[in-house]
């Protein structure tokens, strides 16, 4: 479904109760069920954690999640998310997950570093991103709708720099082209768009202090606006080494000042039936 929930298909139903005297259930389907069903895993989401994630980092998380399989993008959109709450508030295996939250301030660069532990070691590594932010909306203006826009850049290694240049060098991550129109920006590497979503592999020796540089932009009637307020942005990184079960307890003692959320409640066990 193009919402990110299940809402039932052929074959597969969404069964809801019935208004009648006696209920029963009747297979139904449509994003009349979806909607509210992902809205439930929403709220999930905010109970266990809190305050301590922000409703902009829930929307970040679950389309984070969401799982396009074989499809194309344009068909499913960010994909399905999980129903399973667990799949969603704990890690999978050998990986660790990051949340930024907070606001952007127009005309400004803001460096989010991409957590890696000390110790190196061979083989590959996924990174996989997804950055929301809360945009004011043009509506007079159809084809510069979005007032606030981003631009990221990815420095993989800090100490790979060219010529006289003081910043490390940038490698493609959310965008496949460097100069874009218009249209190629808002399809392609997204820079009005309000959600952006990508995952890469690297070679771990490859990396050294990677770290994403967001730059917040503003526009009204399609021209630059020199004013314009902060924004709410949220992003998830999910870091994941195949075969270092620890990675997340790694992560932790390289960065101590990151903060492990703390869910508000337990996760209910799920009996497994076989």
């Amino acid at each position: 479904m193009t919402d990110g929930s299940f809402g039932g298909g052929y074959n597969r139903y969404f069964h809801v109760l019935t208004g009648d005297k006696v209920p029963s259930l009747a297979p139904l389907l449509g994003t009349s069920f979806s909607a509210p069903f992902l809205l439930r895993t929403a709220v999930g989401i905010k109970a266990f954690l809190g305050d301590d994630i922000s409703i902009l980092a829930v929307k970040a998380l679950l389309l984070h999640c969401a799982d396009q399989g074989s499809h194309n993008r344009f068909e499913v959109g960010w994909g399905r998310v999980p129903s399973d709450l667990s799949k969603l508030l704990l890690c999978p295996e050998c990986s660790a997950r990051i949340v930024y939250q907070g606001v952007l301030r127009s005309g400004t660069l803001r460096r989010m570093w991409i957590p890696l532990p000390d110790e190196p070691f061979q083989g590959m590594i996924t990174l996989k991103a997804t950055i929301c932010i809360a945009s004011e909306v043009d509506p007079e203006d159809s084809g510069a709708y979005t007032r606030s826009g981003v631009e990221i850049m990815f420095r993989p290694h800090i100490e790979k720099r060219q010529p006289d240049q003081h910043q490390p060098k940038t490698q493609s991550f959310f965008s496949r082209k460097e100069y874009s129109y218009e249209e190629e920006l808002r399809s392609d590497a997204g820079k009005w768009e309000t959600v952006l979503k990508a995952q890469r592999r690297f070679l771990y020796t490859s990396l050294n202090k990677p770290c994403f540089d967001v730059h917040y932009i503003a526009r009204k009637n399609g021209g630059r606006r020199s004013a314009a307020h902060e924004i709410p942005y949220a992003l998830i990184i999910t870091i994941t080494t195949p075969g270092i079960a620890d990675i997340g307890e790694r992560i932790m003692a390289a960065y101590p000042s990151l903060q492990v959320l703390q869910p508000m409640v337990e996760l209910p066990a799920i009996p497994v039936r076989t």
